[in-house]
């Protein structure tokens, strides 16, 4: 059977009560590395800490071994310490999952990342206290506040047949070439709106709030 996975990983924490209030009951949550500590800060037991162990606290790490959590060091610098997590989750039997504390700190693994959870064939989201990120291969609803910020990029050569509902500025089997920014600082216009592709992959990033400031 599967089930959400939360990678709690090692970049930019959030706070510990957003970390908290975020966790859905039967969630599985990994700590990355350093993100072990963000884990304890919150109060938030994972059920393994992983990675190659170069940032995470020695207190963090004593203190979960004391309490029986796994510890898996992956020395493997072919992969990233987010990857690995990912790859295992995976192999958990993750139907979904979810990156927090994944953006910020060096610009390269935050874009990797992105990247990282835009290439699974499972439901994938990144996010923070303002920021949600996830790939569309087919068709997904955006639950959000009206007034919301939305991105949209093109992640493939070109993205066609896109269709935008419950946006400012809706669109209708549209084409959105690779590099275009087009799609940049759109307008949620209903709590829930709706977005579609027919060929290709889209990258989409809701921001709380925000100001339409391009258009």
């Amino acid at each position: 059977m599967g089930r959400r996975t939360v990678i709690v990983c090692a970049g930019d924490g959030v706070d510990p009560g957003f970390l908290r209030s975020f966790l859905q009951k039967g969630d599985v949550v990994y700590a990355v590395d350093g993100g072990a500590d963000y884990a304890l800060k919150a109060g938030i037991m994972p059920c393994c800490v992983i990675g190659d162990l170069d940032s995470v606290s020695p207190g963090a790490l004593r203190e979960f071994k004391s309490k029986g959590v796994r510890v898996l060091k992956k020395p493997d610098q072919e992969k990233t310490d987010a990857e690995c997590a990912v790859e295992k989750a995976l192999s958990d039997g993750a139907d979904e999952i979810v990156l927090v504390c994944a953006l910020g700190g060096r610009i390269d693994h935050e874009l990797a990342n992105i990247l990282l959870a835009a290439s699974l064939t499972v439901p994938a989201r990144i996010i923070d206290e303002k920021t949600e990120i996830q790939a569309i291969h087919s068709k997904a609803t955006l639950e959000g506040e009206i007034g919301d910020t939305v991105t949209i990029l093109p992640l493939t050569q070109a993205a066609e047949g896109i269709t935008l509902k419950g946006f400012k500025y809706e669109m209708e089997n549209g084409t959105l070439p690779f590099g275009s920014t087009k799609g940049v600082s759109n307008v949620l216009n209903k709590k829930k709106a709706v977005i579609s592709v027919t060929d290709g992959v889209i990258l989409v990033i809701k921001t709380k709030g925000g100001k339409n400031e391009t258009k």
